[in-house]
């Protein structure tokens, strides 16, 4: 199934607002799309703010064939590189120019030419398992000891959501980025709440369900399902955290005497074909119809689960996956968002991607977790009203729910996850040394995986569009030919350190050139799968380019990374995408840098513990070097 996974070779991951701040400011200055409509930035609403962003832009053939040779260099011998020149040469002169105009046509009939191309290709269409290979996960921060911390943090947080939700559904977020000159595009936020997919032979579908509709959340408990009525559909009011808190202690209660129900929720985390056909046979039973619909419309889904993870990392896992069915997996919906509350208060939110990226849902719980406007209390609470749900199965849905529970442990079993926090200096120290403190990580990320593996990786990193109309992301292809030379130099005893640091100044500033170049909307790999995709609308098979090793080793994505901006100790998690590879993610604090590490378990060599030691040293080893000149 893994091997599958490598086939898009184009995937999301997390990327804030304020991860390249400096970046954004500058990519905007450089910009010659401007904001219309509106005398001053500030005054955009959420309503209408979309509407004053430029159209995502097709970057020019020649430009992106050109990065994209500079961006495998490091990867090919001399004759590779010539092979794949003259494959981009071929190109050019052949299928490129029909399949560049196509898009062309296309950018003047969409604002945005690949928004529902992104959705169908890399989300929908893609038929791997949700949980590991698409579902990205955040992890709460630790909850102070309490009686009944479970039910309490659990309504509380839905509590604020509902609340934050009220403010999505009135437009009463402020627009990102607005104040600085850089408004960046809230249509995801739009689409955090009561978002569904819903399996289906070959594609998916999604449905987004209006605020009406979805004044409820589903909460499951020792796997069964109950639908808690938290918000009145017609004024959005948001019941009081202290009766939604009774609700779940009962539901708690309720449970704590009965077996545990039918491990349904782990048919979603099986392959999408597999889940689809199931799901045809129970959405068949009109007995199930009252569950199905309450599930589809409902805000999100809220975890109760019956044990409690005792270390970050254990909580890390809990929220990937749920750490096997003698854990918590069978207590799952991986369709929709969920917030994951163990029996100890500790958790987080695992997110259904195809909606939105995964930044945005981050965003929403930092601000519910620390923004007193979503804790005030609505000035006439509706009353909390609770319903279980039941589930009819046949013999073969029974059957296929056992077969389930196998996948789910196989795939908690699969990977391995890993997280520390580095002390020995944060964003400020890096600020303080001039240089970029995301630049910074990801060349020590490149120092450590070279240490412990003996050969530089293929490393995408997201950067995000959202300046742009219903913008997503872009790939920052980390590796270059200033990064091998910084590398390589670094453990090079006979090199001198002004050498080094010179080397050094040349990666970061590569790095930091690349991302404002991504998002401008000028990168490779979202114009590349745009040709791709060109090829197929209008029946063309695939150049050669595509099967070269120049493309093919260079979207052989060995380092996953993402980073988000958040106030907490905490980082976000996903899976590698490959086999041989990880999955990084990390945030900085003021003096600290936390980071999660996840690999595959499998006879490709790889370690999470071991490039986690490598990465503290590297960052070590870089620090000293940035320190001794901090005129960089």
């Amino acid at each position: 199934l893994r091997r599958a996974a490598t086939r898009l070779l184009l995937f999301p991951r997390l990327v804030s607002f304020s991860q390249h701040q400096s970046a954004i400011y500058q990519v905007r200055r450089a910009s010659s799309s401007t904001i219309s409509g509106s005398s001053s930035n500030t005054a955009l609403t959420m309503a209408t703010s979309d509407d004053h962003l430029p159209s995502l832009p097709v970057p020019p053939l020649a430009s992106t064939m050109q990065k994209f040779l500079t961006s495998v260099q490091p990867l090919l011998t001399a004759d590779e590189l010539c092979k794949t020149k003259a494959l981009v040469q071929d190109f050019m002169d052949t299928d490129g120019p029909e399949l560049q105009q196509f898009l062309e046509k296309r950018a003047k009939r969409l604002r945005n030419w690949l928004d529902a191309w992104w959705e169908d290709t890399a989300y929908l269409s893609y038929r791997m398992p949700l949980p590991l290979y698409s579902n990205p996960g955040y992890t709460l921060s630790d909850p102070a000891p309490c009686a009944d911390v479970q039910e309490k943090r659990a309504a509380q947080l839905v509590h604020n959501m509902m609340q934050y939700k009220r403010h999505v559904h009135l437009a009463l977020l402020p627009v990102e980025g607005a104040r600085k000159g850089t408004p960046l595009s809230m249509e995801q936020y739009r689409r955090i709440f009561g978002s569904c997919r819903v399996p289906r032979p070959a594609k998916d579908q999604r449905f987004l369900f209006p605020a009406d509709r979805t004044g409820h959340v589903i909460v499951l408990c020792n796997n069964n399902f109950y639908s808690v009525n938290v918000a009145d559909a017609s004024t959005l009011a948001v019941a009081a955290p202290q009766d939604i808190e009774q609700a779940f202690r009962a539901i708690l209660k309720a449970e704590s005497a009965n077996a545990p129900g039918p491990a349904i929720g782990t048919l979603t985390g099986t392959p999408r074909d597999d889940w689809a056909r199931t799901f045809a046979r129970l959405e068949a039973d009109p007995r199930n119809k009252a569950t199905i619909e309450a599930i589809h419309t409902a805000a999100f889904f809220v975890c109760l689960d019956s044990n409690s993870p005792a270390t970050h990392c254990d909580t890390f896992a809990q929220v990937l996956h749920g750490r096997g069915t003698k854990e918590a997996s069978c207590n799952r919906w991986f369709d929709k968002m969920q917030l994951i509350v163990a029996r100890n208060g500790k958790g987080g939110i695992l997110l259904e991607h195809s909606p939105l990226e995964a930044a945005v849902p981050m965003n929403m719980l930092e601000s519910v977790s620390s923004d007193p406007t979503f804790s005030k209390p609505s000035a006439s609470p509706p009353r909390v009203q609770v319903k279980p749900l039941a589930w009819h199965l046949d013999a073969a849905s029974v059957a296929d729910i056992e077969a389930a529970k196998k996948c789910m442990d196989g795939l908690a079993a699969s990977m391995v996850a890993r997280s520390f926090i580095y002390k020995t200096f944060g964003r400020n120290s890096l600020l303080r040394w001039k240089v970029s403190p995301d630049a910074t990580f990801q060349m020590a990320l490149q120092l450590a995986f070279y240490r412990l593996h003996g050969c530089m990786a293929p490393t995408y990193e997201t950067a995000h569009l959202r300046m742009f109309y219903n913008g997503k992301t872009e790939t920052i292809r980390t590796l270059s030919t200033q990064s091998v030379a910084f590398v390589k130099a670094m453990d090079d005893r006979s090199a001198k350190k002004a050498d080094v640091l010179r080397l050094l100044k040349e990666a970061l500033a590569a790095h930091t050139a690349y991302t404002r170049m991504a998002m401008r909307g000028e990168g490779i790999d979202r114009h590349m799968l745009g040709l791709r995709l060109a090829a197929a609308e209008l029946g063309k098979p695939v150049h050669a380019l595509f099967a070269d090793k120049g493309f093919t080793a260079s979207t052989h994505w060995r380092l996953s990374t993402s980073t988000v901006s958040m106030p907490s100790n905490n980082v976000p998690g996903f899976a590698p995408l490959v086999d041989d590879g990880y999955g990084v993610s990390y945030q900085f604090q003021p003096e600290s840098i936390c980071a999660g590490v996840t690999h595959f378990v499998n006879d490709k060599g790889c370690s999470s513990d071991a490039l986690c030691r490598k990465l503290v040293q590297s960052l070590t080893d870089i620090g000293a070097l940035l320190a001794t000149n901090s005129s960089l």
